[in-house]
């Protein structure tokens, strides 16, 4: 056995200070080896997420180029779904959505209230009303939304 196996034998059951210290720096060493693997890895990750971020932004940027042909097909079609061997294309019409410009206003309106532990606007009794009457009260803004484009594949 050489010199250093013998003493490592010798310093296992620490007997001194130097011994201790003699161990306590190889702790050291070793956590030392540890940060340097975990630095390594950091540096890992941080490649293979940037180079993740680049090939999935530029496959997106290949769909999105193919999507719009996939839309206007569908639209084409006046169908709200087409069945093909690969997915389907979907079209459904989205809800508007209600815009509160004002909350104030609207509830110094009163019939769009509702009481909890403070006032807010009832956005389904608000909904019923401008759907019943195609009033748009002051503080309202109403956004049309477009149909909405989906589609699902089948593998």
């Amino acid at each position: 056995m050489d010199y250093f196996n013998e003493y490592i034998q010798e310093v296992r059951d620490a007997k001194t200070l130097a011994d201790c210290d003699y161990i306590l720096g190889k702790v050291a060493l070793l956590d030392s080896e540890i940060d340097e693997i975990e630095d390594s890895v950091k540096t890992q990750i941080e490649r293979i997420n940037i180079w993740r971020e680049s090939r999935i932004t530029s496959i997106e940027k290949q769909k999105q180029y193919f999507l719009p042909s996939l839309h206007a097909y569908i639209l084409s079609t006046e169908k709200k779904t087409v069945t093909l061997v690969n997915g389907s294309l979907v079209i459904r019409k989205q809800q508007d959505e209600i815009i509160i410009d004002d909350t104030d206003a609207v509830i110094s309106d009163g019939r769009f209230t509702k009481e909890k532990v403070s006032v807010s606007v009832d956005k389904s009794k608000l909904k019923q009303y401008l759907l019943e009457t195609g009033e748009v009260i002051d503080g309202v803004t109403i956004n049309s939304r477009e149909p909405k484009f989906s589609y699902k594949i089948t593998y």
